[in-house]
């Protein structure tokens, strides 16, 4: 009777649907509700009761190594959390002895947490995850447990997870760095601020690619005037550049440069609903000790094609396009650069 429960309620389902489309909605349509089913079959079509019967199915059955590409699966299925769940990862987790299924357990945490909504589920999560990351000593699996953290909403232990796991050696300098400033847009203000003095004072080229990758997509609306000016502090002290032979050009480090100066536009906007103040970027561009480079890697980013249509700017777009050409012709030797030529080409305000 328990493996033909949940046949049964597929076959009312299916029979209404029959019925509604067979006589056009008039006939009335048998009613697939559990209350026409018995309490034994309920129990059994219960989400949460297959829940916790695959999860420990698979406890059960897998071995070491094999258990994450497993738990991947079930939460695909759209399969949400639960405490058991956790509980259950948990003690397979203190139990193992496997440094590479820790590693991809420690991973799951962060999946789980935003596989449900359920706020104390997730305060669990993240006390757990905090928990492993005071008791664990394996670098690796540490690392792995930190990020897992510090990618979670910020919360009350996101600062002792990141300050911990950078004492134990589980994050490096970047690392650190580079969490706090993935962290600090979803701190609350009286902590934002002194997290993003801690950034500016550490001086972190990775953090601050990531600050400006942040700041350009124009999120300073929620910034008070000192934290804006700590951040455009910091990044105008970590100024990208670009690397290698000086008439070389690397896409990788002009995303870079185009992220920074979107960056400046909205740092000199006026006011939080305000445009971002492309005027700071061109003039940053026309200065005399500005590479070059500077304004092709603004001008053939989605960001400048878009302003090239825009009358504004168009005596800008222009002057930006000259200082590129004379870089490049002079520079003629060089591949990367005439591979760019034919982009700066199709940009014409």
């Amino acid at each position: 009777m328990k493996i033909m429960a949940p046949a049964f309620i597929i076959g009312l389902a299916g029979l209404a649907v029959y019925a509604a489309t067979t006589f056009g909605g008039d006939e009335p349509a048998p009613d697939p509700s559990p209350s026409k089913v018995s309490s034994s079959e309920q129990r059994q079509a219960k989400p949460g009761d297959q829940q916790q019967e695959s999860l420990s199915s698979l406890i059960d059955s897998s071995g070491p190594g094999d258990i994450s590409s497993k738990l991947d699966a079930l939460l695909s299925k759209k399969i949400p959390a639960s405490y058991g769940m956790i509980d259950q990862i948990s003690q397979r987790f203190k139990g193992s002895t496997d440094a590479e299924e820790k590693l991809r357990l420690a991973r799951f945490y962060n999946s789980a947490y935003f596989n449900t909504e359920d706020k104390q589920l997730r305060e669990k999560i993240s006390t757990t995850l905090t928990e492993l990351i005071r008791s664990e000593t394996d670098p690796k699996v540490g690392r792995s447990l930190a990020l897992s953290h510090s990618r979670l909403l910020f919360d009350g232990n996101t600062l002792e997870n990141l300050s911990t796991s950078y004492k134990k050696k589980f994050l490096s300098f970047d690392d650190y760095y580079g969490e706090l400033a993935h962290a600090f847009p979803g701190a609350p203000p009286e902590i934002r601020t002194s997290m993003i003095k801690e950034l500016a004072e550490g001086h972190n080229r990775y953090a601050s690619d990531i600050v400006a990758d942040y700041m350009s997509g124009g999120n300073s609306g929620d910034l008070t005037a000192a934290e804006i000016g700590a951040l455009k502090g910091f990044l105008k002290t970590n100024e990208p550049i670009f690397s290698g032979a000086p008439a070389s050009f690397s896409m990788f480090e002009a995303i870079r440069v185009e992220k920074w100066l979107g960056a400046m536009a909205e740092f000199e906007k006026n006011g939080p609903a305000a445009k971002p103040n492309y005027q700071a970027v061109f003039d940053k561009i026309q200065m005399a000790d500005t590479d070059p480079r500077f304004a092709i890697a603004f001008l053939i980013s989605g960001r400048g094609r878009e302003l090239a249509t825009d009358k504004t700017y168009t005596a800008e777009i222009l002057k930006a396009r000259s200082k590129a050409y004379d870089f490049i012709d002079k520079n003629s030797s060089s591949q990367s650069l005439q591979s760019v030529r034919t982009m700066l080409d199709d940009i014409k305000p």
